[in-house]
């Protein structure tokens, strides 16, 4: 923890002089920071980052403050910039953590949650929305679709090199029989991990990275950009390719002058794989253009056209 104003802590190296946990209770990890409520700008105000340094990053992100004059603890929820001043009720701890995206969707079959999160008795599912519909109930998570998740499995070692940091996590897999198209289906829009337990209580649920999986279902070798093709190639004149495998539609917009304020010709691209491609003739050459894609937008939990 970096602190400021009115704290006496004397920090004045990232990482170096930062404040290590005091300890863990029963809400998790906490740090005692000395103060002088005379010193700060109110009087009296803490100034607080928490910082992962092993990431380089704050967790959740904005500059946190405490009025020590009128609390002398505070409660923080990762993810979440509230400063709380009681301790977090379940429901608004569940509410933070389903802002951020703590597991990870390894491949086509596999994904991975940090450890305190697997617990025996719990049932995991990945949910799904296209349009971001999903909310949290008190015994699932709601709007959407889910497929209940098959514990066990590990990382590989190959794995292990680019994700050092998960290498304490669980593995949880999709059923055997899930098809393809569904995978691919779910990652044009919202995709949650979620845990219930026997009663059944919604325990868990956090919004997924999805690197790992684009990876596996959409390398792409190829040539992206406008490609200009030989006159004897079985290829149209000119191709347009470019890779995003969540986006939901795109489209070409083509312009004649740079300043035209509308396009000439708008052209539905066609999906193959993670790529999307028009194909044009010669006269395309010396037009102006723009893509106009619909995709879901995490940070909104929305889809947007731009």
């Amino acid at each position: 923890m970096w602190t400021w104003n009115a704290s006496t802590e004397n920090q004045t190296v990232w990482c170096s002089t930062e404040l290590n946990w005091a300890g863990t209770d029963g809400y998790g990890a906490y740090w005692d920071v000395t103060v002088n409520p005379t010193w700060g700008s109110p009087a009296g105000d803490l100034g607080f980052i928490i910082h992962n340094c092993a990431l380089n990053v704050k967790d959740p992100g904005p500059d946190m403050h405490l009025n020590t004059l009128l609390n002398n603890e505070a409660w923080i929820i990762s993810g979440d910039s509230t400063v709380y001043t009681t301790q977090p009720t379940p429901q608004q701890i569940l509410n933070g953590v389903f802002q951020e995206q703590q597991a990870y969707w390894l491949d086509r079959r596999r994904l991975a949650i940090q450890p305190q999160y697997f617990q025996s008795g719990w049932t995991y599912f990945l949910n799904a929305s296209a349009s971001g519909g999903l909310q949290l109930g008190d015994t699932s998570v709601t709007g959407g679709t889910a497929v209940q998740l098959v514990t066990g499995g590990s990382l590989r070692a190959d794995e292990l090199a680019r994700y050092p940091q998960l290498s304490s996590y669980a593995v949880l897999q999709l059923p055997a029989n899930t098809q393809l198209s569904i995978v691919q289906q779910f990652l044009k829009g919202q995709v949650v991990l979620s845990a219930v337990d026997s009663t059944p209580t919604l325990k868990y649920a956090t919004g997924i990275q999805i690197g790992g999986v684009l990876d596996d279902l959409y390398y792409y070798p190829g040539k992206l950009g406008v490609i200009f093709n030989p006159e004897d190639s079985d290829a149209a004149p000119i191709q347009l390719k470019v890779w995003a495998p969540t986006a939901q539609g795109v489209s070409l917009q083509l312009f004649n002058q740079a300043d035209d304020t509308s396009p000439a010709a708008i052209i539905p691209l066609h999906q193959n794989g993670g790529v999307w491609m028009a194909n044009g003739t010669r006269n395309w050459e010396g037009k102006y253009y723009l893509y106009q894609v619909s995709v879901y937008v995490p940070s909104d939990h929305a889809v947007a056209l731009t």
